[in-house]
């Protein structure tokens, strides 16, 4: 049975609101709103929701927590609030709620749903939470949104199994103290390095949405700083973690994995479950290869550059573009490459570009850098070569 607490719950109606509200808008800017808004209508200000968002909000929301069959779905148009829609998502608890939802970008970057049972998500937080027992644990800083499906574990699930203290401040908090477990993502701790921002010596950084560089873990390691590191995916959840950059992830107690069709796969109650990576496996230790999706993680959230392509290819002043991931600091972005069909000017052409992107893409997947340049660099094939 699930058991949260009802500021957990409200906190995760809070997220998803602002998150998915976000989404919808096409917006960068997710509405930073504490809980001093949970009782405002969502038609109000300042969330100004109007009714087609509405009907989308809510039918996200209803999807993600099954509330069809609870008979639940039309509650959530009466009064739509933050608070509403806790005691809602309390009254689906109460009448039997055992799968709980998360969405995903997919393998081709549009949004879908993958519902996790709630036994399969107790498991992974008492197995990895089994390995955390080696350090001493206080309190729990989450840094990721509980929306998504490693802050809702993380930071909801985790402190209310084991009963501990969580507070959320925002992806800029820095204010550390000893014995803090930080839920956080590779591209945060990154950013602490590039400012040399250092965590006590006994906070433990909890990772996962994207791979841990060897230089970033390493500066935690040439600082005797801990972390743990979660290999997995929306559709799996967790697969295993590790705690070193040498060698590779320990499957979690709750998997096997097998060879079908030539393929290796999970399997857990009978079920097969795809690898998000091309991988190799050495007894229960899983070395990642590289993703099978063409996905490439801007900031902990998956972005898909022939998608990006696909846009600015339709754009007024393109002949013609390639996109490809960027890194410079340590923080991979996109770049593109583009061929201008002469109608603008090069200087135009950029400004033009930007523009359109900041109205038709998300902030992750905005291309910071532009090369507007009639002969790019082909090998003898005829192929786009790095630049």
């Amino acid at each position: 049975m699930i058991d949260l607490s009802e500021e957990a719950q409200r906190r995760y109606c809070r997220d998803f609101i602002r998150f998915h509200l976000a989404r919808l808008r096409r917006s960068s800017e997710v509405l930073n709103l504490g809980e001093e808004y949970d009782s405002v209508l969502l038609r109000e200000g300042p969330f100004l929701v109007d009714s087609l968002e509405m009907v989308q909000l809510a039918g996200l929301f209803a999807d993600v927590l099954d509330l069809r069959t609870y008979g639940l779905e039309d509650l959530l148009l009466a009064k739509p609030s933050v608070q509403q829609w806790q005691h809602i998502l309390n009254r689906a608890i109460e009448a039997g709620l055992d799968t709980w939802g998360f969405h995903t970008s997919g393998s081709q970057g549009e949004p879908r749903l993958v519902r996790h049972s709630w036994e399969h998500l107790v498991s992974e937080v008492a197995l990895i939470g089994k390995h955390l027992n080696n350090w001493t644990i206080e309190r729990v800083i989450g840094l990721v949104p509980s929306h998504h499906i490693y802050g809702f574990l993380w930071s909801i699930l985790f402190p209310q199994m084991f009963g501990l203290p969580v507070i959320t401040p925002g992806p800029v908090f820095t204010a550390f103290q000893d014995r803090d477990l930080v839920i956080a993502t590779p591209f945060l701790v990154e950013q602490w390095r590039v400012r040399e921002i250092l965590p006590p010596p006994s906070a433990l950084i909890l990772v996962s949405t994207a791979p841990f560089e060897p230089k970033t873990a390493g500066w935690l390691d040439a600082n005797s700083r801990p972390w743990v590191e979660i290999y997995g995916s929306t559709e799996t959840g967790g697969i295993g973690f590790r705690s070193s950059t040498d060698r590779g992830f320990t499957l979690l107690d709750h998997w096997e994995w097998i060879e079908e069709s030539g393929n290796l796969v999970l399997q857990k109650d009978g079920r097969t479950y795809a690898f998000p990576d091309h991988v190799r496996l050495e007894g229960r230790t899983v070395v990642p290869m590289g993703r099978k999706d063409g996905a490439v993680q801007v900031g902990g959230v998956n972005v898909y550059p022939q998608k990006v392509q696909a846009f600015l290819s339709n754009l007024p002043g393109v002949q013609r573009v390639w996109v490809r991931p960027h890194t410079e600091n340590g923080s991979v972005r996109l770049k593109a490459w583009v061929i201008p069909d002469g109608s603008l000017e090069p200087k135009q052409l950029e400004i033009s570009l930007r523009e359109r992107c900041a109205q038709g893409l998300t902030s992750a997947e905005r291309p910071v850098h532009f090369t507007i340049d009639e002969n790019p660099p082909l090998s003898p094939f005829g192929k786009l070569l790095d630049w």
